[in-house]
């Protein structure tokens, strides 16, 4: 484990820093096996090698489960999430079928997958199609990628899940059973709604989670049809004897927000002006007013007004900030009345703790990539050196030996001025036997690549270069 040495007066770097420091590292480890790749020493395992590289050039996902009984809001819940209509939802239990969410940023498409795993179906990432390839009788599993916007730039599955206690279809149960069997997420997420609490199903359901989950956290949905804190807060303090008492779980972490509010401001009022009229109560701009009068059917525009009615009650009525009920501390500087609703939603707050637990378990995910990357190009580059001594054993160029065997020891020794001078003979060698080449890399991708003690060179100065990461490596050193 590394130490962290701290400078008086200095901070400890951010999630963010450490990812960016640590990742940099990875590239640079990565960049450096690959130059051994491309060495084409003899006796190099290559294959073996490739294969390697192939691995840590791809990273585990931190997978988030959300499993809850029917009508508790699981489907509104991840759109609200998401910040967008994606998922189906209805009073039915939509989802029949293993949905998995994958984040990126740069693409939104889904396809549908048979029990063979051959993909049957495939289109652009949209509510019509995931509803459309739910309803496939052969679909088994359903992917799609599309930005997941609470974890940023962090790689994370999303996994949706059947509902379990649809009298019309039982095959949810089984589905949902199986799989919660035989895999493991890293966080569960538990929707239970906060007007029906205690029902036979939602008891089958926990059992099932607290016996093959090992992180879960409880999200009550529905909260705003409390109005009062001392109703919001018996709800919250139930929610909580009652995982105790019925499931011995303690100190659970317990989340209340309102998801349809929340998924409403996000669809109706993101990009609206909001401001306050003489009555204090929220009104659009008339800039607002005016472009809303423009571009939407009387329908659309009675669903604006009560969002907006909706909006006031938990602007004017603090018993319904949500936020102020969160296990985890909630940002309160708010950019503008739709944040601010947002935070009250408690939507914020629990996007906020997701956002939190991706980075740590991306940034330990990174770590142990970094280390088992470091160890290997370390392993890898003592068998280089035991190909190549081999072959120079039989050559003349004893002098070229010398430098080599000289520079390993004080390599091994750890020295600080461990490359000069041995370095600079090294690269007189190089300049002497080939003045034309600038640089050691050119010659290796255009020269004689027959020539092993010149590769003995080439390697010896990927020595260096590693020497320099591990170096930087040890002063930089992240606390963890």
């Amino acid at each position: 484990m590394r130490m962290l040495v701290i400078k008086e007066n200095s901070r400890l770097p951010s999630i963010d820093e450490q990812i960016k420091e640590i990742q940099t590292n990875i590239d640079e480890n990565l960049g450096l096996l690959r130059e051994i790749r491309r060495s084409q020493i003899s006796n190099l395992p290559l294959k073996k090698l490739d294969k390697l590289i192939k691995t840590f050039t791809s990273l585990k996902q931190p997978e988030i489960l959300i499993v809850a009984p029917m009508s508790a809001g699981k489907s509104t819940l991840i759109n609200s999430l998401l910040a967008s209509r994606i998922v189906p939802a209805s009073q039915e239990a939509c989802t029949s079928t293993i949905v998995r969410l994958f984040n990126s940023q740069d693409k939104k498409d889904v396809e549908a997958f048979d029990e063979d795993n051959n993909c049957i179906a495939s289109g652009s990432a949209s509510i019509d199609e995931l509803t459309t390839m739910n309803e496939l009788s052969e679909a088994v599993r359903i992917d799609a990628s599309l930005p997941i916007q609470f974890a940023g730039d962090a790689p994370v599955t999303v996994i949706d899940t059947p509902g379990p206690n649809n009298a019309l279809n039982k095959a949810h149960q089984n589905v949902l059973f199986e799989f919660l069997d035989h895999h493991q997420a890293e966080l569960t997420l538990f929707i239970m709604n906060g007007t029906q609490l205690g029902t036979d199903s939602e008891k089958q359901l926990l059992d099932r989670i607290i016996e093959t989950q090992p992180n879960v956290v409880f999200v009550i949905n529905k909260m705003d049809e409390f109005r009062t804190n001392e109703d919001i807060t018996n709800v919250l303090e139930n929610v909580r004897k009652y995982l105790e008492n019925q499931f011995s779980i303690q100190n659970p972490r317990i989340f209340p927000v309102s998801a349809q509010f929340a998924l409403d401001l996000q669809i109706h009022m993101k990009n609206q002006e909001l401001v306050m009229d003489e009555w204090g109560e929220l009104t659009f701009s008339d800039h607002s007013k005016q472009e809303l009068m423009s571009s939407y059917s009387r329908n659309e525009l009675t669903k604006i007004q009560n969002t907006l009615t909706i909006a006031n009650n938990f602007m004017l009525n603090e018993d319904l900030h949500l936020n102020q009920y969160a296990p985890v501390t909630v940002n309160d500087s708010f950019n503008g009345c739709y944040e601010r609703l947002m935070a009250y939603s408690g939507v914020t707050g629990l996007a906020d703790f997701l956002n939190e637990f991706i980075k740590n378990n991306y940034l330990n995910e990174l770590r142990q990539q970094d280390k088992d990357l470091f160890d290997l190009i370390r392993f890898v580059l003592e068998e280089i050196f035991k190909i190549l001594d081999n072959s120079l054993d039989n050559s003349s160029e004893e002098k070229l030996k010398k430098h080599i065997r000289n520079d390993f020891k004080v390599i091994d020794q750890g020295q600080s001025e461990w490359r000069k001078p041995r370095v600079e003979n090294l690269y007189q060698y190089f300049k002497t036997h080939y003045p034309k080449k600038e640089s050691s890399y050119h010659y290796l991708m255009f020269g004689n690549r027959n020539n092993e003690s010149f590769r003995y060179v080439v390697v010896l100065e990927l020595i260096y270069e590693y020497r320099e990461i591990e170096l930087r490596r040890n002063k930089n050193a992240v606390i963890h």
